[in-house]
């Protein structure tokens, strides 16, 4: 962050970057850089004017410390619409006593005709109107009732003065006017939105429901599959276990045979061993009679 971002942050606060709507953002960046300047200002004036004229010095130290603690408070959740009053409302009081005092013949007091502007910006609409009125009247009274203000007020000043004071709010009032009517079409225009997004939101959880209903059907599906295969498999193993085992015995069997046979041949060998020995002993034994 660069050292003009840093002060920047510093002199609006963290609550401006969680602020979402435009106009929001306006007034408040309006109310920090109004309140920042003038502080600075009055203070300003306020020390120079501490030896020349006390009271008028005091005033804007007044109001100075009150800017300063009006910027601090800005970073709290306190709602901006009573935030911006009490300096405002101090600073139209301010405009009365330079217009009754008549400072710098009268040019102090040309800061009423901005009064309008600044109090409607910052307090909106209907606090903004009801002070300005209230402002012109207590400045109309004053200019009008002889000796009532310590400057001699003559009508081509006074005209003026109230000329441009209306002038201005009359401008204000419909600037802030169709202000006021946009961000109703924009809430409008939100809300229309709001509610499309929140169909198409439903609409596609209603597609997710049903892929996933399709998909739970798919691995459904898959598993039975798996288990047939599972138990084919098992099925299979048991069968190739039994024609091995069957085998097995066959060849058992067929060994025994194979046993069998040869002692079958061995008996039929001993069989005639003994038939040629008994042909052998009858030889003999015929030898024998014929030699006696």
């Amino acid at each position: 962050m660069t050292t003009s971002q840093t002060i920047v942050t510093f002199i609006i606060g963290k609550r401006y970057y969680k602020l979402t709507k435009l106009t929001e953002k306006a007034r408040y960046l309006t109310m920090a850089g109004i309140f920042t300047v003038s502080g600075i200002t009055l203070a300003i004036f306020g020390g120079i004017m501490l030896g020349i004229e006390p009271t008028r010095a005091m005033i804007n130290l007044s109001i100075a410390g009150i800017c300063l603690l009006t910027i601090i408070l800005m970073r709290t959740r306190m709602p901006l619409r009573i935030l911006s009053s009490i300096p405002v409302t101090l600073f139209g009081v301010y405009c009365l006593y330079l217009l009754y005092t008549g400072g710098l013949y009268m040019w102090a007091a040309v800061w009423i005709i901005a009064f309008p502007l600044i109090c409607i910006f910052l307090c909106q609409m209907l606090v903004g109107l009801v002070e300005s009125v209230i402002m012109i009247i207590v400045a109309a009274i004053m200019m009008n009732t002889p000796g009532m203000a310590v400057y001699d007020f003559d009508p081509q000043m006074k005209t003026r003065f109230i000329a441009g004071f209306l002038l201005v709010l009359f401008i204000t009032v419909i600037f802030e006017y169709v202000n006021v009517l946009k961000d109703k079409k924009e809430e409008k225009l939100n809300d229309e939105l709001m509610n499309e997004r929140d169909k198409l939101q439903e609409k596609i959880e209603q597609a997710t429901n049903e892929i996933s209903g399709h998909l739970k059907k798919a691995t459904t599906d898959g598993k039975q599959l798996n288990f047939v295969i599972i138990e084919s498999s098992q099925s299979l193993e048991l069968i190739k276990a039994n024609v091995e085992h069957t085998l097995k015995e066959t060849n058992t069997q067929l060994s025994s045979v194979d046993q069998i046979t040869e002692h079958v041949s061995e008996i039929v060998n001993s069989i005639d061993n003994l038939e040629d020995a008994v042909i052998s002993q009858a030889s003999h034994i015929s030898n024998s009679s014929s030699s006696i």
